[in-house]
């Protein structure tokens, strides 16, 4: 089990959200992604609030880029779960 503690630094911030995003679009995630994701946003939730904004902002616009439908009408999570679909998953 991975632990994770109040990220300190920019950079950990940064990767730590790019972390969540990851695990919230991986179209095969479980029980134990879901946990992650918990322990990810209990210890992004103990950021400084200034830098929480930010952060928050980042994760926000990679969310949206993933549900967002390009100019054929399909989002990325559209075409995770067709080919989900497709595969018999």
């Amino acid at each position: 089990m991975k632990k994770y503690s109040i990220p300190t630094t920019a950079r950990a911030m940064y990767n730590m959200a790019n972390e969540l995003v990851r695990l919230m679009t991986c179209p095969l995630g479980g029980m134990e992604s879901q946990r992650r994701i918990a322990r990810i946003e209990s210890a992004l939730d103990q950021v400084p609030d200034k830098y929480y904004k930010v952060i928050g902002k980042l994760i926000d616009r990679q969310l949206n880029a993933y549900n967002t439908p390009n100019e054929d009408g399909f989002s990325a999570s559209d075409m995770d779960q067709a080919i989900l679909r497709a595969s018999g998953c």
